[in-house]
């Protein structure tokens, strides 16, 4: 079993001070990492990226622990398309558990719309734990896959930002996680302990989310202008809050016993409380929608 205390990326941008630098002089975008192996799980990845294009991302490690740790980095850039650079590193423990990170630029130009940042988190055994998974792009995607059969990787904060970016992952276990995207759609499927945060502005969310030790959780579910499709596949207690503004907003839920009150009608849209049980507090489901219709099935 291998860990990572702290990773922590975080770029630099360095131009050169000659007077006899072009103009077009490449912008060199540093990116340190540095490992700690004292614990037997990944603690804690961030990763930022501004997308600049002719950039070399390189990544430095320092390991201060156990030698007997294999760490990998390297770039690889397209002869054919300097400008499409591809960054990777992956980190190996003695059990053969592998995590792939991978930081894709595909421009071709500076401030080019197809420039994208892939981020993509592997662990094809399943024994790595994520403490925290912190991802913020401006024009990206993540994707988050387990390949292992024994069990799922278990994240204890997910927490994924991106401006033109999306987000497809299988089923995901962890604490707490905040997805937030603008104009990309949400597909994703998670074991949720104390709460999970779904927002998308122009696009669609799809989710389907199971609670578990479900005292005072929530699922706060957030579209501007897309359709919301959740379901509910386990019990829970806590806040379920359902918001969109064009769209259609269904839930369905299969595990629970609810008691539905409709306590407010509004001219385009709805808003439902319900306690799903008088013994226990904070317990409500909140839809609101402005301009579509609300489906709701309970079995």
């Amino acid at each position: 079993m291998f860990g990572i205390d702290h990773l922590d990326v975080h770029p630099t941008k360095e131009l050169s001070k000659d007077k006899h630098t072009p103009k077009k002089q490449k912008i060199l975008e540093r990116v340190k990492a540095t490992a700690k192996f004292p614990t037997a799980q990944v603690k804690r990845i961030i990763i930022f990226s501004e997308l600049w294009i002719d950039v070399d991302v390189t990544f430095g490690f320092d390991r201060l622990e156990r030698d007997n740790i294999k760490v990998i980095s390297g770039i690889y850039q397209n002869p054919d398309s300097p400008n499409k650079v591809k960054s990777n590193f992956t980190v190996t423990g003695m059990d053969g558990v592998t995590l792939n990170l991978l930081l894709e630029n595909q421009s071709e130009k500076l401030g080019d719309a197809s420039a994208k940042a892939v981020v993509d988190v592997r662990v094809p055994r399943g024994y790595s734990d994520l403490e925290t998974l912190l991802i913020y792009t401006k024009q990206g995607s993540f994707k988050y896959d387990e390949t292992s059969l024994n069990r799922l990787p278990y994240v204890t904060n997910l927490h994924y930002e991106s401006s033109l970016g999306k987000l497809k992952s299988k089923l995901v276990k962890a604490s707490t996680a905040i997805i937030k995207t603008k104009a990309n759609s949400i597909d994703t499927a998670f074991y949720v302990e104390k709460g999970v945060t779904l927002q998308t502005y122009d696009a669609n969310i799809t989710s389907r989310i199971f609670l578990q030790n479900a005292d005072n959780s929530y699922v706060d579910v957030r579209a501007k202008n897309g359709s919301i499709d959740v379901s509910m596949l386990s019990k829970y207690s806590g806040l379920i809050g359902l918001r969109a503004f064009k769209g259609s907003t269904r839930i369905v839920d299969r595990g629970t016993n609810m008691n539905f009150e409709l306590n407010e009608a509004k001219t385009r849209g709805y808003v439902f409380n319900t306690n799903l049980n008088p013994k226990q507090t904070n317990s409500s489901i909140l839809l609101e929608n402005n301009e579509g219709p609300i489906s709701l099935q309970f079995s």
